[in-house]
């Protein structure tokens, strides 16, 4: 805990975006899940790189 720091905010990107960002992003990786799901499976893999000592 942070003596600094009185107030944390957790803030829902979606709930400030627009309308349309938030529909074309809700279809959009449905549409990616239904007809491209090696590419939804890539983009999770990469960003998901399981930890590593360093040196190793």
């Amino acid at each position: 805990m942070r003596a600094d720091i009185d107030e944390v905010q957790v803030l829902d990107v979606l709930q400030v975006s627009s309308l349309l960002y938030r529909t074309l992003l809700g279809k959009g990786y449905f549409v990616l899940v239904e007809d491209l799901p090696w590419l939804v499976e890539w983009g999770y893999n990469i960003n998901d790189r399981p930890f590593r000592r360093r040196g190793q």
